[in-house]
């Protein structure tokens, strides 16, 4: 039933793998051509659900094929009339992409000093960073449980950081302009 619900849609784009592959099915034929054998009558459902192998009728219908192809066209199993929508949150529908800009003053750090412990402010900037993660993830994965190690690594990177920036700006100025200029000439001044 899934897939004639992505072969019978028109408004929704698809991951790539499988959007390449209803694309060449769309190329050969009519999404009227294709029909619904429900679990009972596809053997091939078989596969995903299992059986044992005492489970001879099963065994006959996976090595031979399905009884209703042996059967002329018409008492095929037809196409249901009804076929539900796609749900929003089905797994193989592409993911809209969502630009968020977050502007942090230079100076808006120093009242979460004052007011939160190291540890919380870790912490909290570990927890922003993976939620920015996640909002730039394409595969919509998340993450989830505890913070790791290398996570609250990278927050004190930030932190520091913002700190360097606070305290040291003509420095970082310089070394902005000293970078910038080698980069013009060349490492070593001769290239």
């Amino acid at each position: 039933m899934i897939v004639l619900q992505y072969i019978r849609n028109e408004a929704r784009r698809f991951q790539t793998f499988v959007a390449n592959r209803l694309s060449v099915i769309r190329d050969t034929s009519s999404p009227r051509q294709w029909r619904h054998a429900n679990s009972l009558r596809n053997p091939a459902d078989y596969a995903s659900r299992g059986f044992s192998s005492s489970e001879t009728q099963k065994l006959k219908h996976w090595f031979n094929r399905p009884v209703f192809l042996s059967q002329v066209e018409s008492e095929w199993p037809k196409q249901p009339d009804e076929i539900p929508d796609l749900p929003e949150d089905d797994c193989e529908l592409k993911r809209k992409k969502v630009q968020v800009h977050l502007f942090v003053q230079e100076d808006s750090l120093q009242p979460l000093l004052c007011y939160f412990s190291l540890y919380k402010l870790l912490m909290s900037v570990a927890w922003l960073l993976r939620f920015k993660t996640y909002l730039r993830c394409q595969t919509g994965e998340v993450k989830s449980g505890n913070l790791m190690v290398d996570e609250i690594v990278t927050a004190t990177r930030e932190v520091v950081k913002v700190v360097q920036r606070q305290a040291f700006p003509k420095e970082l100025a310089v070394l902005q302009r000293i970078s910038h200029s080698e980069k013009e000439v060349g490492l070593c001044g001769m290239c």
